[in-house]
């Protein structure tokens, strides 16, 4: 029996695994999630290279069996620390003479030596008549090179690479019909980080990494009631978003204080007097009342972004969670 030709994203980060294939022709979404480690004690709790690969190597066998569609050539997401990503304008250039301004243009910008990083560019809509527009990324060499030989252990080919919030502007994109003038944000909330990104028609302008995500929640939590990881995790998910500001506050107040200088220094930049709308996403945003919190502190209407044009057989519920490895399945 064949299987259908799809393409496939391949998200794995610090908690789970996330894989996600679409059909080219009907844009029909097959999505897959596991967590690596079944148990967890701390948010310091990891897998060596070696045990890592092993349990990889395990999941993506399920997922294989488990998914009608399968492909184990594969558009991998990469963030971290390494990860750096920004907005340029130029003068009208050549391809030629725009790839040499775009080197030189990350090289002022990035605090790593630019010979021991991979840069990515796409030309986005200039913010200024006249001007040529381009999002970089950029990431280092060896932090590739580790996750291509990491997967590799795994029978798993990395046709491309490319910085997670890339992928979720795609996504957001081919999923909703949006004003093509206006400015919206997403708020990826994981579970090391959350990632603010500005998008305008299809287009990411600004991107940056927050270091407070999902695990931080839960050891605030542990710690304030002195109990394990699993009890702390349920009671995240059982209580409000009211009840956990109270219980972990300093923690929720440095969050708040975050996303709020994020926005403010994008809008002061890039001379933008107003966002449209926040959509929320990523694993950690599926707390009760999170979208509530948010639009109280930004001042901002915020929605949990969930399934619209994007045909997918997974339930609404759980599309936060999958919305990076979509958008990198949805870069052919």
């Amino acid at each position: 029996m064949f299987r259908k030709k799809v393409v496939v994203g391949l998200d794995l980060g610090s908690y789970s695994l996330q894989w996600a294939a679409i059909e080219p022709r009907s844009n029909a979404c097959y999505v897959w999630r596991k967590r690596l480690l079944s148990e967890r004690s701390s948010k310091h709790d990891r897998l060596d290279h070696q045990s890592l690969q092993g349990r990889l190597r395990a999941l993506l066998a399920t997922a294989e069996r488990e998914t009608p569609v399968w492909n184990p050539s594969v558009v991998a997401g990469i963030q971290g620390q390494s990860v750096i990503c920004g907005y340029l304008e130029f003068p009208e250039l050549t391809k030629k003479e725009l790839e040499v301004a775009v080197l030189s243009g990350v090289t002022r910008e990035i605090p790593f030596p630019i010979e021991t990083m991979e840069v990515s560019h796409l030309p986005v809509a200039a913010l200024k008549e006249g001007k040529t527009g381009v999002f970089y990324s950029t990431w280092r060499r060896a932090d590739a090179q580790r996750l291509h030989s990491l997967l590799g252990g795994c029978d798993i080919k990395i046709k491309r690479l490319e910085a997670t919030g890339v992928a979720l502007t795609r996504e957001l994109f081919r999923n909703r019909k949006l004003d093509a003038e206006a400015f919206y944000l997403i708020i990826h909330v994981g579970f090391e980080l959350t990632q603010f990104i500005a998008v305008r028609g299809g287009y990411p302008y600004y991107l940056r990494d927050i270091p407070v995500g999902g695990q931080d929640v839960t050891y605030a939590i542990q710690v304030g009631a002195q109990t394990s990881w699993q009890d702390a995790e349920e009671l995240k998910h059982r209580y409000p978003i009211e009840e956990l500001v109270f219980a972990a506050g300093p923690l929720f107040r440095e969050w708040s204080y975050e996303l709020k200088r994020s926005l403010k220094y994008f809008q002061r930049r890039y001379h933008v007097p107003e966002v449209a709308e926040v959509f929320l996403s990523g694993g950690s945003a599926l707390l009760q009342g999170l979208p509530e919190w948010l639009s109280g502190e930004l001042g901002l209407p915020v929605q949990l972004d969930g399934w619209s044009l994007l045909n997918s057989r997974q339930s609404d519920e759980e599309a936060p969670c999958h919305k990076i490895a979509v958008g990198l399945a949805l870069g052919q």
